[in-house]
């Protein structure tokens, strides 16, 4: 499924969390007097720097550009960061340190060094989400190294001992709380029940349903971050109404649409209706 694709199917599942148009929804508006912003597209700002083409136009496409030497070395390592699982602690278990001495450089634009004290300062007395997979909690705890290089943040919630549910710190100096929710699939998954009564590896996924892991908090929520997939690539049945519309790895013996035709419908369904 395409970008665009991806983008429509989780606006999808949010408008019918949070309700359509709902005038008591609470929107992110930019900050000024830090010297720091958030945007009315999400763009972060620090002192109108960020983005900015050497060419004089007002678009970066940031995701274009490659990587290059930086001998600077990396905002935070295993050794500076107080949150860091230990799991990921790469000094620890002897990962060669020559990945530091990198950075990403956009094609045709200047790219600032990430400031922890600038984005805690945009996102004062908000709250902000990563939603997804394991794909998401690694954003977020990367993210949480950056920023505790400013503030030395509160854990508030632990998560589930294999990683899931929701793990929420704060930031008490800006009342900023940052989180990650565990969501599967975006929508409602339920494990397949084998003939002898255990789960199996497979999930019936209701892609007109919201998982409420991440639904029942979106209302308090300023900024969602939405990823996810990897558990796409395993044989999992999709549904709408209540009625079967297709299955990813399944044979071709009349099983399902497959993965590809699962995604474009979920991306391009409607967004009216329950």
């Amino acid at each position: 499924m395409g970008l665009e694709q991806e983008l429509r199917a989780v606006r999808v599942l949010r408008r019918r969390a949070a309700g359509a148009d709902d005038p008591g929804r609470r929107q992110p508006h930019a900050r000024d007097g830090d010297g720091a912003q958030l945007g009315d597209a999400g763009h972060f700002t620090a002192k109108g720097a960020v983005h900015k083409r050497r060419d004089g136009g007002s678009f970066c496409d940031a995701s274009a550009g490659r990587w290059v030497r930086d001998p600077t070395g990396p905002a935070y390592t295993s050794l500076t960061c107080p949150t860091l699982p230990d799991s990921k602690n790469c000094h620890k278990y002897g990962k060669d340190p020559g990945h530091f001495q990198w950075r990403w450089q956009p094609d045709g634009c200047d790219l600032p060094r990430s400031s922890p004290e600038l984005f805690l300062a945009a996102v004062r007395g908000r709250q902000l989400a990563f939603i997804g997979d394991s794909l998401a909690r690694n954003q977020m705890e990367s993210l949480l190294c950056l920023l505790s290089q400013a503030e030395t943040p509160t854990k508030v919630l632990a998560g589930d001992a294999d990683g899931g549910g929701v793990l929420e710190w704060r930031f008490p100096a800006h009342g900023f709380t940052f989180m990650a929710i565990t969501t599967r699939f975006l929508a409602r998954g339920e494990a397949v029940v084998g003939v002898d009564g255990k789960p199996t590896a497979s999930f019936d996924v209701h892609l007109d349903e919201p998982d409420p892991a991440w639904a029942s908090r979106l209302r308090g929520l300023d900024y969602a971050v939405f990823s996810g997939g990897n558990w796409l690539f395993r044989v999992n049945y999709f549904s709408e109404g209540g009625r079967r519309v297709g299955c990813s790895g399944c044979d071709d013996r009349g099983r399902g649409h497959g993965r590809k035709e699962q995604r474009r419908r979920a991306g391009t369904r409607p967004s009216g209706g329950s």
